[in-house]
């Protein structure tokens, strides 16, 4: 969902653009190269290809272990207590 979220957001950036996509998560790029059995998986591996197609956008998705990705992974780590929000109700 967040790499399709992501593709959403940037569409006008990435138009007629080739995109080297790294991940550490493997079963993303795998989804995301050759889809799913699981039909919800399936599903968004599907819209990000359509809109990837819609705006000419050509994704080369790679996936990294999360060795050697050891900044990036702290990174994701950490948490902004600061951080705030508002709520629905």
């Amino acid at each position: 969902m967040c790499a399709r979220h992501a593709l959403q957001g940037s569409t006008h950036f990435l138009k007629g653009q080739c995109v080297k996509w790294y991940t550490d998560n493997k079963r993303v790029a795998t989804i995301l190269k050759s889809g799913s059995n699981k039909v919800h998986l399936h599903k968004v591996a599907m819209e990000m290809f359509s809109l990837s197609k819609e705006h000419d956008i050509e994704i080369d998705m790679e996936w990294i272990p999360r060795s050697d990705n050891e900044v990036a992974d702290y990174l994701s780590k950490i948490v902004d207590f600061d951080d705030r929000g508002v709520k629905d109700s």
